[in-house]
């Protein structure tokens, strides 16, 4: 591998970025595969997470847990199971509800706004809000998988050539777009590099 830093060498490699993103990269490919890669695209999601200096919904009887399909904010969870720490509520949006909240300039009190509705008047005065959408990261390009052109997925072994091995959440056998999920494709990928040949 050749990089502005140097030359490496080494036995095998594994490639673990976003699918989108690694369509680029010279001689990584199997023919045909770098356009079908080319031609995906990474989905809309976005994060925003609301500290309070307690977690009053657990005192309300509440778990913190919500689900809503039409709101800018499609689920909430509580951040923070910690008996003594502070509140986290952490607020999810994905696809075009992620997309239009994030184009707008007071998308934090958006959020804040839907959390009140959920939750009532508690969620009005937060300490602190943080936010991200994986689409502006430029490594990422979006979350949480790599969407293909008319659908399907991508196989690993559709994409692995010789000593180049592939992993990531989009590669997962199970729970792709989770950690989980990329976990299970990094040890699927090691045991490839390390399974002994017949």
């Amino acid at each position: 591998m050749i990089t502005d830093d140097g030359t490496l060498r080494a036995s095998a490699v594994v490639i673990a970025v976003p699918l989108p993103r690694a369509a680029d990269i010279d001689g990584a490919l199997p023919a045909g595969a770098g356009e079908r890669m080319r031609n995906s695209r990474m989905g809309e999601y976005a994060k925003t997470i609301v500290v309070y200096d307690e977690p009053w919904w657990r005192e309300d009887g509440l778990t913190g847990t919500v689900l809503d399909v039409d709101g800018p904010v499609q689920m909430v969870v509580d951040g923070d199971p910690g008996a003594d720490s502070p509140g986290v509520l952490v607020a999810f949006s994905g696809g075009r509800a992620a997309s239009d909240l994030f184009s707008r300039s007071d998308r934090r009190e958006v959020v804040v706004a839907e959390l009140v509705r959920l939750f009532g008047a508690h969620a009005a005065s937060p300490r602190r809000i943080d936010d991200i959408t994986w689409s502006e990261q430029p490594w990422l390009g979006g979350a949480p998988t790599a969407i293909p052109p008319y659908g399907g997925v991508f196989e690993p072994s559709e994409l692995t050539t010789g000593r180049v091995h592939w992993a990531g959440t989009d590669l997962a056998d199970r729970w792709p777009g989770y950690l989980d999920g990329a976990v299970r494709s990094g040890r699927r990928a090691a045991a490839e590099i390390i399974r002994p040949v017949r």
